[in-house]
């Protein structure tokens, strides 16, 4: 390889610090290496400046560390074009393919390009056996196969789309460019290469842990995982409702909403109410599943925006109807979920009322988390409400609604299930310990309290096997001395908990920034055993990064927002008498909470 090596930029570095040798042998580097191939996808419109987004990408590997391994062309007609482009692109070592044709001679000029590169690659792969390669070329010129044959994990771009058709067992990504969204992807993958916790994305090489637990909740859960959608994490109602409001009004021929509760004579509710009407009054057709406790629809108590929907000419179905007072608390439909024209999902925590946005009477807002989904899996939350609607009215959606036809995949995408819980099964249940009993190093869970035995078992199980647990928890106000005998075993077990200022509404989890969940679902009997629950999987690295910073570590310390959680001391510092009063307390928290 040395023949071929141009040090004019420098040797390649080890990112700790040290030189490496230009000669052809084994080093001890194991770190990651990016290739690039100087390649049409490089050049931007005159054809001696970068491409966009070509500058911030390599600029993003530079940053980490990361040595740049550039492929030139050893055709001097290209050799000065090449050169003015890497003038203006970040550092690196430029090695120079042989016997590669003039641009565009012939068909076979891509082939003869490919077994050049698959030369240079072969030297690299040979002399630093143990790095972990990345590679980012594009479509037209045949990178995908050398790329494969080197074990690169690679990034293809597409300047012209359907040129040159890919192997059938490539798992890399492409993209016609270098969108934020791409580069995010990159920098995700490098940083998890350098040692970070988590496995590449979903459509480059799999972790065995996340292809394990993967197989484990196919299993247990009866859900399919669909790759390829685009999930945004909303974290409060002043990020939820403009855009709920803002999707339909712009719905064409469907709205599915499905809600636990429905605020009566509240704003909130209220502007939900007139986007429905005023969508059914264009001819969208608009369904709704609303349980009847949480709406207080009862015999001799009507919620008014029921009423004024249904004149309006909306469907809307009440789960469990209030025929007596044994149906208060049997079993309810918990779920939030929305599904607009069969493309655009909304689902999560977040029932409809004020209270989730802090307005005048909720001075203490409901702390909660939703997400916008488009891909494949809307046709999944569809389902789900279908299911919903059955068990309300007892009648059939038509397919168009129930089933509408699943979405293209997102390229770039991540991978989402949705696990759905009906009364008696315990898919939710075994979702949540699953997850909690895999983890390897870290667990991130924020909801009510108090937990389910087996939950918090396995919670205290996984903290002393070493795992780092945070679990985030509403102040319970006066039933804080109830929740601390409960709290007394986890934090003796290592569980660290954490209060929040505002009521916590949130039903999420992350786990060794793997893999997230989050949905309607408690962590309690009542949603455990009882409840209609829908809880989303993404089994992801980079979306559960996302979560975890938006989410779990901005609570922690309170940005952006302002309200960092308080620590829970693990002694709680308890006279005997008040253990003693806590422990009979305890003794009489009703099974339903439990």
């Amino acid at each position: 390889m040395s023949s071929n090596i141009t040090a004019a930029k420098g040797p390649i570095k080890d990112p700790r610090g040290a030189a490496e040798p230009t000669e052809a042998k084994a080093t001890p580097y194991d770190g990651p290496l990016f290739l690039c191939d100087v390649s049409p996808a490089l050049y931007g419109a005159d054809g001696y400046e970068p491409a966009p987004g070509v500058k911030a990408l390599l600029g993003a590997v530079e940053a980490k560390g990361i040595p740049i391994i550039y492929l030139g062309s050893a055709s001097k007609s290209a050799q000065s074009r090449e050169g003015a482009l890497l003038d203006k692109l970040p550092h690196g070592v430029v090695l120079e393919r042989s016997a590669v044709p003039a641009p565009g001679t012939a068909p076979h000029a891509t082939l003869a390009r490919a077994l050049a590169t698959g030369d240079v690659l072969a030297g690299v792969k040979n002399a630093y056996p143990h790095a972990t390669l990345f590679a980012l070329g594009d479509r037209v010129s045949g990178d995908a196969a050398p790329f494969i044959e080197v074990g690169a994990r690679a990034y293809l771009q597409d300047p012209a789309p359907g040129t040159h058709a890919l192997p059938t067992h490539f798992k890399g990504v492409t993209a016609p460019s270098l969108t934020p969204a791409v580069i995010q992807r990159v920098s995700s993958d490098l940083d998890l290469a350098r040692g970070q916790s988590g496995s590449f994305g979903s459509t480059l090489v799999d972790s065995p842990w996340l292809t394990q637990l993967s197989a484990t909740l196919d299993r247990v859960t009866h859900s399919v995982l669909r790759p390829g959608n685009d999930v945004e994490p909303l974290v409060d109602g002043e990020n939820v409702f403009p855009q709920v409001i803002a999707s339909l009004d712009q719905a064409k021929h469907s709205i599915l909403y499905e809600t636990f509760m429905l605020a009566d004579g509240q704003e909130t509710s209220n502007a939900i109410a007139d986007r429905l009407i005023a969508a059914k009054a264009r001819g969208v057709d608009v369904r709704m599943v609303v349980d009847a406790f949480g709406a207080r629809e009862f015999l001799n108590e009507h919620n008014s925006i029921v009423t004024r929907l249904r004149k309006a000419g909306v469907e809307v179905q009440l789960y469990n109807p209030i025929d007596s007072p044994l149906d208060a608390n049997i079993h309810r439909d918990h779920r939030k979920a929305i599904v607009i024209d069969g493309q655009v999902g909304f689902m999560g925590g977040m029932n409809t009322g004020d209270r989730y946005l802090g307005r005048p009477g909720f001075p203490g807002r409901y702390h909660d988390v939703f997400a916008k989904l488009t891909g494949p899996i809307v046709t999944d939350l569809a389902e789900d409400f279908a299911s919903s609607w059955k068990s309300a009215s007892g009648k059939t959606l038509a397919p168009e609604l129930a089933s509408p036809p699943r979405s293209n995949a997102h390229d770039p995408g991540v991978p989402v299930r949705m696990v759905e819980h009906i009364r008696n099964d315990s898919n939710i249940r075994d979702t949540y310990l699953v997850l909690i009993r895999a983890a390897k190093k870290n667990i991130n869970l924020e909801n009510s309290f108090p937990l389910t035995n087996d939950l918090k078992q396995a919670l205290e199980a996984a903290a002393r096997r070493g795992v780092t647990v945070n679990y985030i928890v509403s102040d319970m106000g006066k039933l804080s001395a109830v929740a601390s005998t409960r709290y007394r075993s986890l934090l003796k077990a290592g569980v660290h908990i954490f209060t929040y200022p505002d009521p916590v509404h949130t039903k999420a989890i992350s786990v060794d920034g793997q893999v997230s969940a989050f949905g309607s679902s408690n962590v309690d009997n009542v949603s455990l055993s009882r409840n209609r629950e829908l809880f989303a999987v993404i089994e992801d690295p980079g979306f559960t990064r996302k979560l975890d910073r938006e989410l779990f570590l901005a609570d922690l310390d309170g940005s952006p927002r302002g309200k960092a959680t308080k620590v829970v001391d693990k002694n709680l510092n308890q006279s005997f008498l008040t253990r003693l009063k806590n422990q009979v307390l305890t003794a009489v928290w009703p099974d339903t909470m439990q």
